[in-house]
């Protein structure tokens, strides 16, 4: 796939022009693999544009146990949870993938919890969502992308869950100073 049509592409020459006014495309660097980009030499991890962190400061009731919004393909462990589950192929449509899926950050924001199971690659933009709206990621296993487990508060599918709004916020903090320029 050509890098310039992922959505890593996209939402980060967007961060890149919002920062900087432009940007020369040949300048983009993405690993779409391991989920970092490089512009101009400066390394970055996985950012978001503005009109999505603005999105998601809207202030939800936290009403949803358990989110999840995506493709069903081996994810079955995500049906072991009641709630907010939608098998949807919207993510994969050429049209719509580029724009922010306010039914789904809605959702999320809705949502307690953030099932994000494992994408194409180690990374989930799932995960770095969760974060951004406030709801606690939870993986099928220990997560080892950009030293995810170091930072930031999850849980882990079969066991207890507990929401803690403290952990919700200091992970958007977090995610905030890391995921944004």
């Amino acid at each position: 796939m050509n890098p310039a049509h992922t959505k890593q592409y996209i939402l980060f020459k967007q961060a890149l022009i919002e920062r900087y006014g432009s940007v020369q495309e040949s300048k983009i660097r993405i690993d779409h693999k391991i989920g970092t980009c490089e512009y101009d030499g400066i390394k970055y991890g996985i950012l978001f544009p503005s009109d999505y962190i603005e999105y998601t400061e809207r202030k939800f009731e936290k009403t949803i146990d358990y989110c999840f919004i995506g493709n069903g393909r081996n994810r079955e462990w995500v049906k072991d949870y009641d709630g907010c589950i939608d098998f949807t192929k919207r993510g994969r449509h050429m049209d719509t993938k580029y724009d922010i899926d306010k039914p789904y950050y809605d959702a999320m924001m809705q949502s307690r919890f953030a099932l994000c199971p494992a994408g194409a690659f180690e990374w989930t933009y799932r995960a770095y969502e969760a974060l951004m709206c406030c709801a606690i990621p939870v993986f099928l296993s220990e997560p080892t992308f950009h030293d995810y487990n170091k930072k930031y508060y999850y849980q882990l599918h079969g066991q207890p869950h507990s929401y803690s709004i403290y952990h919700a916020l200091k992970n958007r903090e977090l995610f905030l100073q890391e995921h944004t320029i």
